[in-house]
């Protein structure tokens, strides 16, 4: 197989790019950036595919959040908190 000690184009060994890959660490801004260097694109067309919110919103989620926004910071906590009851009474049916 490979020769123990290789590193790859990005400059980085290839036991930590393999522990990126299966998530075992976390990547550093520089590391990120040797190896999107290797890679030949930019950190902006890294991330271009990754959402971090939730990936699409129901029209009823919509509608909650339109109805939601102009309300106050307190309303907003009082629904969230008659929300929250409602889920947990619904969930011991």
């Amino acid at each position: 197989m490979g020769s123990k000690g290789k590193q790859h184009n990005a400059s980085l060994h290839n036991t930590y790019i393999g522990q990126l890959e299966r998530g075992e660490k976390n990547a550093t801004i520089e590391s990120l950036l040797k190896i999107t260097n290797a890679l030949g694109i930019t950190l902006e067309e890294l991330f271009s595919n990754t959402q971090t919110g939730p990936k699409t919103n129901s029209l009823e989620i919509t509608q909650i959040i339109t109805l939601l926004e102009d309300r106050s910071s307190i309303d907003q906590r009082t629904i969230l908190g008659l929300l929250e009851l409602l889920i947990d009474w619904k969930g011991n049916d």
